[in-house]
């Protein structure tokens, strides 16, 4: 799913449509694995922290704002929380 299409879907999300967080979440994952397992060797983390990472997103989702890049967005939220953790 390109860039186009998460963006498509974000004023959606925004409003609480779970199949739209759905599209996001199915798009972005493979590259949220990728970049959890090059910082973190351990697959079963790093599954967990991206849960955490999209709990939290989709609880917050009435806070957030145009977000230009959902992607980088959401890496850098699994980069704090592999951090954090």
């Amino acid at each position: 799913m390109s860039n186009t299409i998460i963006d498509l879907c974000w004023n959606d999300f925004i409003e609480g449509d779970k199949k739209a967080f759905e599209q996001i979440y199915r798009a972005l994952l493979p590259s949220l694995y990728e970049y959890g397992m090059r910082r973190v060797k351990d697959e079963d983390y790093v599954r967990d922290a991206i849960q955490e990472v999209f709990i939290k997103f989709w609880e917050n989702r009435n806070k957030l704002k145009v977000i230009s890049n959902p992607k980088h967005y959401l890496l850098v939220a699994l980069k704090n929380s592999l951090l954090n953790t």
